[in-house]
């Protein structure tokens, strides 16, 4: 029975070979070729890297006719663009889309469904995230005043991933450190020093600049310089000669602070409008020097002013000639005898 049963399956086969009709056969050229033949997409995967949000993939149409097509994902992170159309004789392109901003940290997989003609067609979509960096920068601005060494800002990562930053400013301050990589929620301070000895006095101001893969920021900076008070005196020598009476001297403050000044004199000749006083930075003052000749004996006279002060001392030769100068009125006469 199961000879019978081989030999009537061979003619059958046999026979459908003849004539053309059976599975094997040729398939007749007048007819469309089937659907599975007639479209095609670029690929069946995608994977994301994580600084990838879109990717294109090719649908083709090998038919004479367009078609209509639909595409639909299977995740709210996923969409594709178009959504649909007419595909026509040949090949159009459609955009894959991600949306990072909704995923959560961690790999995910979805599916692209692209339907031409109804016939279907699944792209495997992976993407991965790996988290955003997000700098942060307190305080947005800093002032150092003549006596401030130095000023600290706070940088900061408020992502979820590493964050890679750099610090510039001025060239005449100092930035420790001035770059590193920050994980994920944690901070660092950084010191900005100026270079005060290269700068003149007043105030300079300048901007620190945050360079960050989690954003740019910036930081205001302004610097208060006040070099140290001066003394310098100007002349540093008067003659009164024979004549003259009063002389001027200036006392001036060449630093970036007040200058508190005092004078000595021991001359009984030689009277000061001030004897003490303070002079803004970079300022100056002037005294009237004032002498009495009278009562000095003939010839020439010189003495010190000594100037002190919280910038140093100076010291002012005065020289007065007392040639020709009155003599002192004589004493009454004694009284008559009674």
């Amino acid at each position: 029975m199961r000879a019978v049963h081989r030999i009537l399956a061979a003619l059958f086969l046999a026979t459908a070979a003849c004539s053309g009709g059976g599975p094997t056969g040729p398939r007749d050229p007048d007819q469309p070729p089937p659907a599975a033949d007639r479209f095609a997409v670029s690929t069946s995967a995608l994977s994301f890297a994580p600084s990838e949000n879109e990717q294109t993939v090719r649908l083709e149409n090998h038919g004479a006719d367009p078609v209509p097509w639909r595409a639909e994902a299977s995740a709210g992170w996923l969409t594709v663009t178009p959504s649909g159309g007419s595909l026509p004789p040949g090949e159009a392109l459609a955009r894959i889309v991600i949306q990072r901003a909704s995923l959560p940290i961690g790999t995910h997989s979805a599916e692209a469904r692209f339907y031409l003609d109804e016939v279907l067609f699944m792209v495997a979509v992976t993407a991965e995230n790996p988290g955003q960096a997000l700098a942060r920068v307190q305080p947005a601005a800093v002032r150092l005043g003549p006596d401030t060494g130095a000023a600290t800002v706070t940088v900061s990562n408020a992502g979820s991933a590493p964050l890679a930053w750099s610090m510039s400013g001025p060239a005449w301050l100092s930035i420790q450190p001035a770059q590193g990589t920050l994980a994920a929620g944690s901070s660092l301070p950084v010191a900005l020093a100026p270079d005060r000895p290269g700068l003149s006095d007043g105030l300079h101001e300048g901007q620190v600049a945050l360079t960050s893969d989690g954003g740019s920021l910036a930081v205001a900076v302004s610097v208060e310089v006040a070099s140290p008070a001066h003394l310098r005196l100007s002349p540093t020598a008067v003659d009164f000669g024979t004549s003259a009476s009063t002389r001027t001297v200036t006392i001036v403050n060449e630093g970036g602070r007040a200058l508190d000044w005092s004078a000595t004199e021991d001359a009984p000749w030689l009277t000061l409008s001030a004897t003490s006083g303070s002079v803004a930075p970079h300022a100056s003052q002037a005294v009237t020097l004032a002498a009495a000749r009278s009562g000095l004996d003939d010839g020439e006279h010189q003495t010190t002013l000594t100037v002190s002060s919280n910038g140093g001392e100076g010291a002012l030769t005065v020289r007065i000639d007392a040639a020709g100068a009155s003599p002192p009125p004589s004493p009454p006469p004694p009284p008559p005898p009674p």
